[in-house]
């Protein structure tokens, strides 16, 4: 693998040194590539299911933009496991409500709760 390199100076090869990149500047590098190729933003549950459901087999790049509402711990047998529960990123509601209407119920609602979020387990 390579290193990335710049040049100071390119129209004055006595003045010019190339130099390494360093990790900071080899990130922004890599990550103003990414932002460039970032494709489709998707900030609701409902368009995140559409595009699941209608091109299971496709696999454009999208970005997942939503509000983070809560992280619930779960055990599956020997395995310990994060359930992180999203809403829509536009969600007008106060946090205190979003809470109050999907986190408190969650035990008895699971299914129909995570049918309305997007969840997923990590």
């Amino acid at each position: 693998m390579s290193t990335p390199t710049t040049q100071n100076d390119s129209n004055n090869p006595a003045a010019s040194s190339t130099t390494r990149l360093t990790p900071y500047e080899h990130m922004r590098q890599l990550l103003a590539v990414q932002n460039g190729n970032a494709g489709r933003v998707v900030s609701a549950v409902e368009d995140l299911q559409a595009i699941l459901k209608n091109c299971p087999e496709q696999r454009d790049t999208i970005t997942i933009r939503m509000k983070l509402l809560w992280v619930s711990d779960h055990q599956h047998r020997q395995l310990r496991l994060a359930r992180v529960h999203f809403v829509d990123a536009d969600s007008p509601e106060p946090l205190d409500e979003l809470l109050k209407v999907f986190r408190d119920p969650y035990q008895a609602n699971a299914q129909t709760i995570d049918a309305m979020l997007f969840t997923a387990t990590v």
